[in-house]
């Protein structure tokens, strides 16, 4: 599994604790991982140039493909840009970097700023010996970098996300070009942008359809957007989440009016991420969710507005 695999399941797959268990529906073993305690608290975001010694401590690890080109990072990603750094805005667990959106080069891009997500912990490339951190200050304040990025989009996040993959600096004010310390080689006569530009070309990429549906309510959005929707009781607060606006409780599945073959625990439960403030333990509420895969036990909230009190 790749660094980007990795950083993916972070930012999007619900943190879980190492466990295994079995699917009831298709009787396989699955397992989760729980990185944070449910006893945590959520850490505001402060803007700043430096990482105190407390997010110093909070650091994972990470294993990076030794096989991973600059090339390579150029195909698997779906947004490029140059943009100016503005500052680092620091979390408990992971930071984000703000830069002014000054040229598009490929994907879609429609906010003037945009955020670089970026957890806080080492990157070890297997089979190399070499290793470099992440969440660190990276970048210099009001130079121009050519980001070659990966965007994500959620209920769950504040803004839009996008990450950077591997060990790389494009910096266009300083003429700085380098990947694993390691100045990346360009044809001669041709500019760092066209370069990246002409690999991506290179070979077809999927491309996603502007959603423009237009719903009357919520309600008709929850019922067109959810794989399932159930009468769901709340047991357990088992994760407050602190990268993103959600947090994981333990539900059973009362009914179902849309959607069936849940995978359950052995104990009948599932696991699904909400929004915060949304639900009390021990309520029940109808809830618009959906499947994380096929074989998950972890399911999230479709909508914004998937979440409905019972109560009259």
């Amino acid at each position: 599994m790749s660094i980007r695999q990795k950083l993916l399941a972070l930012c999007v797959m619900i943190p879980m604790i190492l466990t295994s268990c079995s699917a009831a529906n298709n009787n396989q073993e699955h397992e989760a991982v729980i990185a944070e305690k449910k006893d945590s608290e959520s850490a505001k975001g402060t803007a700043s140039n430096t990482i105190s010694e407390k997010q110093k401590t909070i650091i994972a690890s990470f294993e990076e493909d030794d096989d991973i080109g600059f090339d390579d990072l150029v195909l698997l990603s779906n947004v490029a840009i140059v943009g100016k750094y503005e500052e680092v805005i620091i979390n408990e667990t992971y930071v984000e970097y703000k830069f002014k959106v000054k040229e598009v080069l490929y994907g879609e891009v429609e906010d003037e700023d945009i955020f670089v997500y970026s957890d806080i912990g080492d990157v070890y490339v297997s089979g190399t010996g070499y290793s470099y951190k992440i969440g660190g200050k990276k970048y210099t304040e009001g130079n121009d970098y050519i980001l070659v990025l990966e965007k994500h989009e959620s209920i769950m996040y504040d803004h839009d996300r996008y990450l950077v993959d591997s060990d790389v600096i494009l910096d266009e004010t300083q003429k700085k070009y380098e990947m694993y310390n390691k100045r990346i080689d360009i044809p001669d006569g041709e500019s760092v942008k066209d370069y990246i530009v002409s690999v991506y070309n290179s070979i077809p990429h999927e491309v996603k359809e502007k959603d423009n549906k237009v719903y009357s309510d919520s309600e008709e959005e929850m019922v067109t957007e959810s794989d399932y929707i159930g009468i769901v009781s709340i047991l357990s607060l088992e994760v407050e989440k602190k990268n993103d606006n959600s947090n994981v409780y333990k539900c059973r599945v009362d009914s179902l009016s849309k959607g069936e073959k849940l995978n359950k625990y052995e104990d009948g439960t599932i696991l699904l991420s909400l929004m915060k403030g949304k639900v009390e333990v021990g309520d029940k509420y109808e809830i618009g969710f959906n499947s994380v895969d096929e074989y998950s036990l972890i399911y999230i909230q479709a909508t914004k507005d998937s979440v409905k009190s019972l109560e009259k």
